[in-house]
């Protein structure tokens, strides 16, 4: 099937948008690259290659967020200032905690966990919940500056 878009013009084979299609459906549990994208693409006279390098590119990301652990997480919150506004200081723990844990996709218990290891004189088990340890903090520290 020719494609012919703004005068530029590139022979596909039912075959090629085919593959570019399932292959995008193996390589994710989510489907990132939506049916719209990869037809733009097409039609930007993108060769296969290039669409699949960027397919994996967004892959490689998404896993990336994926492992990132909880504590982490609530560290990073923690070094973006999150728990000084004004509104999250008016929540309730019980209030703060079910948000967080909605916002990232984690189990109340362990966002409380995480959370309360930011009070120093919190008698929580920073062995098991480590968003306040010195390599958590880097670790979230790299990922703010991480794409400057």
């Amino acid at each position: 099937m020719g494609v012919d878009y703004y005068g530029m013009s590139q022979e596909w084979s039912e075959s090629d948008l085919i593959g570019i299609i399932e292959s995008v459906f193996e390589r994710n549990e989510m489907f990132v690259h939506s049916v719209k994208d990869i037809v733009e693409d097409i039609l930007l006279n993108k060769s296969i290659e290039e669409i699949l390098k960027e397919e994996n590119k967004e892959t490689e990301d998404s896993i990336k967020r994926k492992t990132t652990s909880c504590s982490v997480q609530v560290s990073i919150l923690n070094e973006l200032v999150f728990f000084d506004l004004q509104k999250v200081k008016e929540m309730t723990s019980t209030q703060k905690e079910y948000t967080i844990s909605c916002l990232l996709n984690r189990g109340e218990r362990e966002v409380k966990g995480n959370i309360n290891v930011l009070n120093p004189n919190s008698k929580e088990d920073v062995t098991r919940y480590t968003a306040s340890t010195h390599g958590t903090i880097a670790k979230a520290k790299k990922i703010i500056n991480e794409k400057n």
